[in-house]
């Protein structure tokens, strides 16, 4: 089977936390190579280009956080329809004390005349970058170089292209993201039922 170009996908990354607990997160994509790729060469692409932008922060997080499953679905006929599901390589380096699974940083992803924006929580940090009820500046500069790399357009080394977008479901519309903020703050990582991820 074939990816066809401008398709939209939704890429469900699941991770394994101290193998007590897991953390989701739910990112939009658009397929941009400009002709049809394979099922396999597009989502080597997108694990490629998760890890990619996660080994900014892989120096903070700890060893005990591991990548679980990637599974990617391609938007058809108002329905998400399976690509496939992979297990990409990436683990933390740090060996830090892990802090509570549920506190997170949030980065929020901004795009073009909305009233409101996209969010994404990061798990698995350690003590040492977490400063009374906020995130140290190191920490924050790191995020912030995932979430450039995020809304960036990647080129995997197989020259399958995608790019992260917002997708509103109802109007079947993508949105390309403008910008981003890193919130300073130490956030919650919300709990959701399972395969609902967080967004």
């Amino acid at each position: 089977m074939t990816v066809p170009d401008n398709a939209i996908m939704r890429a469900v990354v699941t991770y394994e936390v101290a193998q007590v607990t897991k953390a989701q997160n739910v990112y939009h994509l658009k397929h941009t190579t400009g002709s049809s790729q394979d099922d396999e060469d597009v989502l080597d692409a997108v694990a490629e280009w998760i890890v990619s932008a996660m080994e900014n922060i892989a120096v903070r997080l700890s060893e005990d956080v591991v990548m679980g499953t990637l599974e990617l679905y391609e938007r058809v006929s108002s329905l998400w329809e399976p690509i496939g599901v992979t297990v990409p390589d990436y683990t933390g380096d740090h060996v830090g004390e892990l802090l509570p699974a549920g506190l997170a940083i949030m980065v929020e992803f901004s795009k073009l005349r909305t009233g409101y924006r996209d969010r994404k929580y990061l798990t698995g940090f350690v003590e040492d970058d977490c400063q009374g009820n906020g995130w140290g500046a190191g920490v924050r500069t790191d995020v912030a170089l995932y979430a450039a790399d995020i809304i960036e357009e990647f080129t995997a080394t197989n020259s399958v292209k995608v790019l992260a977008v917002h997708y509103n479901t109802t109007t079947e519309v993508a949105k390309e993201y403008t910008g981003y903020q890193v919130v300073a703050d130490v956030s919650y990582q919300r709990r959701r039922k399972p395969g609902v991820g967080l967004t």
